[in-house]
């Protein structure tokens, strides 16, 4: 089956050599210049940036291989681009250039990546969702030259390219921060480290269970505000998100109390808390009671929220 797909592919490609024009330059050339790169990342390497790495200063490495996967290529430059989160484009620069053997293998440290562009100065410029994009310039045994991304980093190739299960024209490499599944679940010892105006936040110390979000990343736990006054409001799901070392704080979590005026909600403070990837035994979470003004009329001591600290530390069974 993959022969014969890989064959129809071949005859479209044929077909549309003699059939598509480039029109001035605002088309998507569909295979007309006959040749396409294959890329595949480095298996034995990381496959994305990893930041919890990158943001205690260790290295990284990452790596990939470059061969023709149809065409007739007397060389290729290996050309990347970086796309931040926020939506700058840096490049195209060349990494490699007249590589004439195939397949091709290169790998890079992130100070090579950073080095490439000069619009980052370290790697802790390299954020979440952050991208480094590899491609290729094909040099063809007729004179022609394919560039497979435009210099705004647009595509230059169809859908056919774009969806084929045979090769990878383009890679990516995101910034992520890799989380073991089971980070911060299970139970926990709850207590309070700095209290608000009523107390401590989830009441007197006890036992909870931190339990899996819907994303990979989000951890609830049910918890009771005030629960040492005994007023016997239903649990609320108190939640956080697990970012690239930061404990972020859910915003308007209603907490199921007020003092006739609205509810009172909690959310995130000027401080936030962090985490270590490697060790769940014990995480501190800043927060504040009366996030951004709603105190349910209670009239707490700081109108803008009053700072609150809690600890939870990992029940060995």
């Amino acid at each position: 089956m993959k022969n014969i797909k890989y064959f129809i592919t071949t005859i479209i490609f044929l077909f549309l050599m003699g059939s598509c024009d480039k029109d001035g330059g605002t088309s998507v050339i569909d295979l007309q210049l006959g040749a396409v790169p294959n890329f595949q990342k480095l298996t034995n390497l990381e496959d994305f940036l990893n930041l919890n790495e990158l943001t205690v200063g260790n290295d990284i490495e990452i790596g990939f291989s470059l061969d023709i996967a149809q065409g007739d290529v007397s060389s290729a430059d290996i050309i990347s681009f970086f796309r931040t989160a926020s939506g700058n484009l840096y490049g195209p620069v060349t990494l490699v250039s007249n590589i004439t053997e195939f397949p091709y293998e290169y790998t890079l440290s992130q100070d090579a990546i950073v080095d490439s562009f000069p619009e980052l100065t370290n790697a802790d410029e390299i954020l979440l969702d952050d991208a480094f994009q590899i491609t290729a310039v094909l040099y063809l045994d007729d004179g022609r030259v394919v560039h497979m991304l435009n210099e705004d980093g647009s595509r230059n190739y169809g859908s056919d390219i774009h969806t084929s299960p045979q090769y990878n024209v383009a890679i990516s490499y995101f910034g992520s921060c890799p989380l073991d599944p089971t980070y911060l679940i299970g139970t926990y010892n709850y207590e309070s480290l700095v209290d608000g105006d009523f107390g401590p936040t989830f009441g007197d110390p006890h036992e909870v269970e931190i339990l899996a979000g819907e994303g990979a990343t989000e951890r609830i736990i049910s918890l009771n505000y005030l629960e040492h006054l005994g007023i016997g409001q239903a649990n609320m799901d108190f939640t956080l998100y697990l970012s690239c070392g930061n404990i972020v704080v859910g915003t308007e979590q209603g907490t199921g109390l007020g003092c006739g005026n609205g509810e009172i909600l909690l959310g995130p403070g000027d401080v936030t808390s962090t985490y270590n990837s490697t060790d769940d035994s014990v995480i501190e979470v800043e927060f504040v009671e009366g996030w951004d003004g709603n105190d349910g009329g209670c009239g707490f001591s700081n109108p803008d929220g009053v700072p609150v600290k809690v600890r939870f530390t990992k029940v060995v069974k």
